[in-house]
């Protein structure tokens, strides 16, 4: 009977120490911990130009340039860990990371997330594809329009039209595929990111932008009650001036002119005609030349 009560007593203390609000309050991080250790940040893979990985392997994006002047503005380090983007928000709440770099508010995360400072504004924008027959008129409720798996599209796409047919997808990249290759007739999407893929892959004259259904500040998100943290991060955000903002903005949002490289167009025998032009016209300036100096 000692060794069942025993057994039973030791049973509610590993609860208690697993299960417990005060044991996980008293193990929340110091600020000096955090200055001293960083924090590690989650950002999405493939959410163009706000956060993927690049042709090196490494995390970039204007959410990862942000976070790393917040960095340097307040000498906390900061480690990227990319994922998907449901997991970028579970592991928050798991404590596997500590920041998620860039997400929307909403009622549901208001539960389990606290907020930053606004980081940037976003347009979510109704995207419809003509060449399969929808309309911006039809598209909700004859056709099948996908959104972010778990993403602030999918919340305002289920709250506003909750009869339209949905798809949703793990990243960005999966949602244009989807919508290039027919899987879906139109798309709910942060229309910065929708510009900057079919912008780049020569796609922007083939799909029908409809309208805005969300414009939202991206925030940062940590676990609720890191309050620690939270107000480490707000102090940071608010030592980052406008200009400096501006400069990460133009960085990755406005697009820059390519500069062409004209020799590639001319080829070898451009080339080889251009310098034989390039010949006779000095010939013919020293000729004359001569010619003047005779005079």
């Amino acid at each position: 009977m000692k060794d069942l009560l025993r057994v039973f007593v030791g049973a509610i203390f590993m609860w208690v120490l697993l299960f417990s609000p005060c044991v996980a309050d008293a193990a929340e991080r110091s600020e000096s911990d955090y200055r001293a250790n960083g924090i590690t940040v989650m950002v999405s893979a493939a959410w163009h130009p706000y956060s993927f990985v690049d042709e090196t392997g490494k995390p970039s994006g204007f959410l990862v340039s942000y976070w790393q002047k917040w960095s340097h503005v307040t000498g906390i380090p900061v480690r990227f860990k990319v994922a998907v983007w449901a997991e970028t928000l579970e592991q928050v709440l798991s404590g596997e990371a500590d920041l998620q770099s860039g997400l929307f508010t909403n009622e549901e995360r208001e539960k389990v997330f606290d907020f930053t400072q606004p980081v940037i504004p976003v347009n979510g924008a109704l995207i419809v594809d003509p060449t399969q027959g929808a309309t911006c008129e039809t598209l909700l409720t004859d056709y099948t329009v996908g959104t972010s798996h778990k993403g602030h599209s999918e919340f305002v796409m289920r709250t506003l039209y909750p009869k339209t047919k949905l798809a949703t997808y793990r990243t960005g990249d999966e949602l244009i595929n989807a919508l290039v290759n027919g899987a879906v007739q139109g798309v709910l999407i942060d229309y910065p990111g929708f510009v900057y893929r079919t912008s780049r892959d020569k796609l922007t004259d083939r799909f029908t932008y409809c309208t805005s259904l969300y414009e939202q500040q991206l925030l940062g998100g940590v676990k609720k009650g890191n309050a620690t943290l939270l107000r480490l991060l707000k102090q940071g955000i608010s030592q980052i001036g406008g200009n400096e903002r501006e400069v990460l903005v133009q960085k990755w949002f406005v697009e820059k002119r390519a500069e062409v490289n004209y020799w590639k167009y001319l080829g070898p025998a451009g080339i080889l005609l251009f310098v034989a032009l390039g010949f006779f016209i000095g010939v013919v300036n020293h000729a004359s030349r001569s010619k003047a100096d005779k005079v």
